[in-house]
C-alpha cells in the first residue's frame, strides 16, 4: 500500500519548513502519526562523510534522483507514520513522476513568494550571495518545471504573515483528512 503524503513545494525561503514543521507537529498532536521529509535536511545530514555529497556541493552539480530517493527511503525506513510531509520535494519534473507513483498524494501545496521576497529572506539567513543566485536559478530552472506538473496544487501567497498561511494551510489538510476518515 502507498504511502500517503503531502508536498509543500515553492521558491527557496518560501517558508516550506516552517509550515510543514508546524502541520507534522499539529497533527502528531490530534493522533495522526506524522513525519517531515526535507531533502534539504537530509543532503545537510550526510555532507559531512558522504563522497557524492561533497563532490555535488564542491561542483556545483545536483545529485542523481536515484540517490535523492536513497536518502529518503533510508530517513523513512523503520517510521511507522500514517502520513508525510515533503518539505522542497519533487525538486524536478522527474522526481514528480516517482512521486506519484510511490505515494497517495492527499494535496500539493505550493508557497508562492517574490523572487526579491525569497532573496531578502536569504540575506537575512546570511547566506552567501553565490549560493543566493545558484539557488533561486535552479528554482526557475527545475523547481518551478516540476511544481507546475501538479495541475491541482493549491496556490498560497507565502508573502503574507506566516500565521494566516498556517491557518489556510491547516483548514485545507484537516478537511483533507476529515474526508479520508469518512472511508
Amino acid at each position: 500500500m502507498k504511502q500517503k503524503a503531502f508536498f509543500m513545494l515553492g521558491g527557496p525561503a518560501s517558508g516550506k519548513g516552517t509550515q510543514s514543521k508546524r502541520l507534522v507537529d499539529l497533527l502528531n498532536s490530534i493522533g495522526f502519526n506524522s513525519t517531515q521529509v526535507s531533502t534539504g535536511d537530509l543532503i545537510r545530514a550526510y555532507t559531512g562523510s558522504n563522497p557524492k555529497i561533497i563532490e555535488s556541493k564542491e561542483t556545483g552539480c545536483h545529485l542523481e534522483d536515484e540517490y535523492i530517493s536513497w536518502l529518503i527511503d533510508k530517513r523513512l525506513k523503520g517510521i511507522p507514520s500514517k502520513i508525510i510531509f515533503f518539505d522542497g520535494y519533487p525538486r524536478n519534473p522527474s522526481q514528480v513522476d516517482e512521486v506519484k507513483d510511490k505515494y497517495n498524494i492527499l494535496g500539493v501545496y505550493e508557497l508562492s513568494v517574490p523572487i526579491p521576497v525569497m532573496r531578502e529572506r536569504m540575506i537575512k539567513r546570511n547566506r552567501a550571495s553565490d549560493d543566493i543566485t545558484s539557488r533561486i536559478k535552479d528554482y526557475i530552472t527545475l523547481n518551478q518545471p516540476a511544481i507546475e506538473l501538479f495541475t491541482n496544487r493549491v496556490i498560497i501567497d507565502g508573502n503574507i504573515d506566516k500565521d494566516c498561511v498556517f491557518q489556510t494551510l491547516k483548514e485545507d489538510v484537516l478537511e483533507t483528512l476529515s474526508y479520508l476518515r469518512k472511508f
